[in-house]
């Protein structure tokens, strides 16, 4: 028997696998997205144990790679090799579906090898992770325990850009986080997140649509009309500023439109604020709310109803002073769920935008 056949039939019995499972590929390198084959290593070198861990992976003896590849880190500690059986390792835990462990190999790959020839396909294998986690996987904790790991996707999401800042796959990653956190119903962090995403590609073709998001979920976050009115306010600006950046995409999006419902929203938290006083019986308070109704939003239905009240107010025959603004309301009641459209992100192209202008 040669050399060769030995190594096989000693691999196969090890992983316990039919002999032959590798008499035409005992050892490989990853080129142009795929294994080559090689010459075949000699017994008891590191390039024959990374074999047999190659062997693992591709035959899915998943956690024999795993121990393997431990023991051949600590057994060849200066191996050119380390790179590749750090990652085929967290292909391995991938393969098992121990998500996080298959993460620590990968950032542990990272580290020793910032810019190794694995890095790539290592911060893709990330990106697959933390999407699996933000889509419902959970994390294994001490071999038994299954928890909730959507927080660990975005953090694997938000440290992409550390190992590649301004990459495609870091652009991507963050962007992916704003879209979570808006699919989440946490609009507020969503807006961050798209800002995050503009601080750092603000010159990208998807720029545009990042704005128009963080648009969308700072509008998505206001609570009603018994809370604080601020997002509203906020919205409006961006909106405005991306009408006045992208006027063509602004038009297609309907943005003049959500510009009105935002403007109806706030008479509609104004005039609330005024019947709260008037039912503590406090009319000069009352008075000032209903008049900024009629004054601020007056093509509004609330500003006809508004004067109706002010009518009121005058046959009461009570002494109305409007010099000073009483305080804002406040609330602890359960926010009314306005009924409000969004911006239509379809109809957005940003790529044929160009920033700042548009004729």
């Amino acid at each position: 028997m040669s050399k060769r056949s030995g190594l096989v039939v000693v691999l196969s019995m090890l992983l316990g696998l039919p002999v032959g499972w590798a008499s035409s590929q005992v050892e490989y390198e990853f080129e142009g997205g795929q294994w080559i084959p090689t010459t075949a290593p000699a017994e008891g070198t590191p390039e024959g144990e990374l074999a047999i861990i190659r062997g693992c992976v591709d035959h899915g003896a998943n956690r024999s790679a795993v121990n393997r590849a431990r023991g051949f880190l600590k057994k060849h500690p200066d191996s050119s090799a380390r790179q590749e059986v750090m990652m085929l390792a967290g292909v391995a835990e991938m393969n098992r579906g121990m998500y996080f462990q298959s993460y620590e190999w990968f950032e542990k790959q990272l580290a020793e090898f910032p810019d190794g020839r694995y890095s790539a396909r290592a911060l893709d294998c990330e990106y697959a992770i933390a999407e699996a986690f933000l889509g419902g996987k959970k994390r294994v904790v001490a071999k038994v325990f299954l928890l909730s790991a959507k927080d660990e996707g975005v953090d694997i999401l938000n440290r992409i850009p550390e190992h590649v800042p301004g990459s495609a796959l870091a652009e991507k990653s963050l962007m992916r986080i704003g879209d979570f956190r808006y699919s989440a119903g946490n609009y507020a962090d969503a807006a961050m997140a798209y800002d995050h995403y503009l601080q750092l590609f603000g010159k990208s073709p998807q720029a545009p649509t990042a704005m128009l998001k963080a648009a969308n979920a700072t509008y998505a976050s206001y609570g009603g009309v018994q809370y604080d009115d601020t997002p509203l306010i906020e919205a409006q600006q961006r909106f405005r500023r991306f009408s006045d950046s992208y006027p063509l995409s602004a038009s297609s999006a309907h943005v003049p439109a959500v510009l009105t419902q935002i403007q109806d929203a706030q008479a509609a938290k104004a005039f609330e604020t005024a019947r709260f006083y008037q039912r503590l019986h406090q009319p000069r308070a009352a008075a000032f709310y209903f008049r900024q109704v009629t004054d601020q939003y007056p093509d509004t239905d609330w500003a006809s109803q508004a004067k109706v009240q002010l009518a009121k107010l005058a046959g009461a025959k009570q002494t109305v002073r409007v010099d000073r603004a009483p305080l804002p309301m406040t609330s602890t009641r359960p926010a009314v769920d306005a009924q409000r459209d969004v911006v239509d992100l379809e109809t957005l192209a940003p790529a044929t935008q160009k920033s700042g202008t548009e004729k």
